[in-house]
């Protein structure tokens, strides 16, 4: 506690904000915490959005692909 630590390849200093999920691990640099949370939303919106189509009886690759390459 209070020392630095490596995790998953990054370096956490104390007091440094982070994720870490199935993905892996990151900083937050705090000068974009005030934006954070929208942009988690937009992400959040995006990912339901694909989900929600994949799902669809109009799915296909063609169109998942041009979803994607659209965002």
């Amino acid at each position: 506690m209070g020392v630095p630590v490596e995790i998953g390849g990054v370096r956490i200093e104390p007091g440094d904000l982070i994720h870490g999920d199935a993905s892996g691990v990151t900083t937050i640099p705090w000068e974009i915490t005030d934006k954070l949370y929208a942009e988690c939303l937009k992400v959040r919106e995006r990912e339901a959005t694909l989900r929600d189509y994949t799902h669809s009886r109009d799915f296909s690759f063609e169109g998942l692909r041009q979803k994607l390459l659209g965002w």
